[in-house]
């Protein structure tokens, strides 16, 4: 009687297949049974692994501060002078910032001006002597070099370069509405829902509206929409003209930055807390120290403790933006020059 299912393997398989158990048999044992990963004090930002590079981490801890609202850390700050100026990220800092020194003491802060194409932010704290931080080229940088960010309460974090130097392209303002079309030959783009708390929902839009012009033009496709919005950046202000039912009415609303789809996107889900404004940056270091959107403004060191770039967006998960040296330090003398002209525009000097 034959059997029912007849099996055959070619010998040569069989031969890989025991090398295959052998090796994985002395690795178990050579493993002492398991894998043998590293343990937590000795993996990237484990205590030991930060013991290593503290001699790096004191000499820009120094030169951090904390930009505060209330009880809340909204951003970290970087004093590039000892006159008491610091920069950090522009779009995170409230009206009337407060500062928190590297000691503990609490100065206002008073924004003299900003950048928007860099999204920093020049303070000044009225205070002399702050320690400010080295400066280093940021041109040295390579792909797998290692970097250091101080950050608050004297936490500092550690990782590579891990991308070549690039721009990353600007996104504009967002309403925070999906959209349909219109009805067929007529004006207007339909509203088929609302983001929770976004600039649309504040403005009290609501599913079902039809806009129909965007700052006087009319609209009629939901991409042209889209485009005429983005051609504004987040915080300005645009007047929509929507057709409700029968009604007709004109909506100011106050753009917002993108983030504001983020619960609706699973890979932003699952990268956690990340910067509102990431995008629009005309060069950026990309590296993987896994910094908060609160540290933002905070210095980016090398193995010399020279600051070679300012941390300016949480973008992912594994990704973290900062500006190179050479744009920041051109950008401070620039503000400086312009708050120095808005001063002298106050009070002019008689003749």
């Amino acid at each position: 009687m034959r059997p029912f299912l007849h099996f055959s393997v070619h010998p040569r398989y069989l031969v890989c297949l025991v090398a295959i158990l052998a090796l994985s048999a002395a690795a178990m044992r050579f493993s002492g049974g398991g894998v043998n990963f590293l343990p937590p004090a000795q993996r990237t930002n484990g205590e030991e692994t930060l013991a290593a590079f503290s001699p790096v981490t004191q000499r820009g801890q120094a030169s951090v501060v904390e930009i505060v609202e209330g009880d809340k850390l909204v951003a970290l700050g970087t004093v590039v002078s000892p006159l008491g100026y610091v920069v950090t990220k522009a779009s995170e800092i409230p009206a009337d910032p407060t500062v928190k020194l590297a000691d503990g003491g609490r100065v206002k802060g008073r924004l003299l001006a900003t950048d928007s194409e860099l999204d920093l932010a020049l303070l000044a704290v009225g205070m002399r002597n702050l320690p400010p931080v080295r400066w280093g080229a940021s041109s040295s940088l390579r792909k797998g070099d290692w970097v250091v960010s101080p950050g608050q309460e004297g936490r500092s974090w550690v990782g590579v370069v891990s991308a070549n130097r690039r721009s990353i392209k600007r996104v504009g303002g967002a309403l925070g509405v999906s959209l349909g079309e219109g009805l067929p030959r007529r004006p207007g783009v339909a509203i088929l829902g609302v983001v929770a708390d976004s600039p649309a929902d504040r403005a009290g839009l609501e599913a079902g509206d039809q806009v129909l012009m965007v700052d006087g033009q009319e609209v009629v496709a939901s991409q042209q929409l889209i485009s005429l919005i983005q051609e504004h950046d987040p915080g300005d202000e645009v007047t929509l003209r929507v057709r409700r039912g029968r009604n007709q009415m004109s909506v100011r609303v106050e753009l917002g930055f993108y983030s504001i789809f983020d619960p609706m996107n699973r890979n932003q889900q699952m990268s956690g807390e990340t910067s509102d404004r990431r995008n629009g940056f005309p060069e950026v270091i990309q590296h993987v120290i896994p910094l908060t959107p609160d540290s933002m403004g905070s210095p980016l060191l090398n193995l010399r403790g020279e600051t070679v770039g300012i941390n300016i967006a949480r973008a992912d998960r594994v990704t973290s933006y900062a500006l190179p040296a050479e744009r920041v330090i051109m950008s401070v003398r620039a503000l400086v020059e312009k708050a120095i002209l808005q001063q002298r525009s106050k009070f002019p000097q008689s003749e």
